[in-house]
């Protein structure tokens, strides 16, 4: 018996470069890779670095 799955990945950056993003997907459906790849795209696609808030000194 063999257990397939499926993976899909992908890598964020901007165009000034810095920091980056990488997004990984898996499935325990092969058959759902496809839908999987466009989902992980989309987190990769929308997801932001949030800028760095020191805690207030005092």
């Amino acid at each position: 018996m063999r257990a397939w799955t499926g993976l899909a990945g992908a890598l964020a950056c901007s165009p000034e470069g810095g920091k980056g993003l990488l997004v990984i997907g898996t499935c325990l459906d092969p058959h759902q890779v496809r839908e999987l790849a466009a989902l992980v795209a989309i987190i990769a696609g929308n997801s932001v670095f949030a800028p760095t808030v020191s805690p207030a000194s005092g």
